[in-house]
């Protein structure tokens, strides 16, 4: 499998975004087919560098139970298996609903709407790690970017699945 081109990714973002703007018509920039679902896990290298800046931005221990080489591996494989268990997941999820049709348009959806949640995501944690705003306010800001993922996640699945 190759990856996608700069042109798919950008098609692909595009739609994602179009998604996150309520444009139900983003959805027509996924194919839906076997290949461009699989090439929708190279979002997950995409979203990487962010989810590591996710990461070093949170507030940890100065030192994490069983050292730092333990907290790597533990959030590695935490990130392999959330790509991976998520789908599988909607696959069951899917067929329950009569939907099961849709699916492959689903997961390619909703990974390329992953780049959108992380960026989201960084901005709010950002906020929160400079001390930007007093503490109240910026766990109102995280939550709020919480609850815009939330409902993100749901139109994806509501416009793929046809819900």
């Amino acid at each position: 499998m190759t990856p996608p081109s700069a042109t798919e990714i950008a098609r692909a973002l595009d739609g994602a975004w179009r998604l996150a703007c309520r444009d139900a018509r983003g959805i027509d920039n996924f194919a839906g087919t076997p290949e461009s679902v699989w090439k929708s896990f190279f979002a997950a290298v995409i979203v990487a560098p962010f989810f590591v800046l996710l990461l070093a931005l949170r507030d940890m221990p100065t030192e994490p139970r069983g050292g730092i080489g333990a907290m790597i591996l533990i959030e590695a494989i935490a990130y392999a298996a959330n790509w991976a268990a998520f789908p599988l997941a909607m696959l069951y999820v899917s067929r329950l609903i009569g939907r099961e049709r849709r699916w492959l348009l689903f997961v390619e959806a909703f990974n390329w709407s992953a780049v959108i949640q992380v960026v989201l995501f960084v901005i709010a944690t950002a906020i929160t790690a400079a001390d930007l705003l007093p503490e109240a306010l910026a766990q109102g800001v995280a939550f709020g970017v919480t609850l815009l993922v939330i409902v993100y996640e749901w139109f994806v699945a509501r416009v793929a699945l046809q819900v």
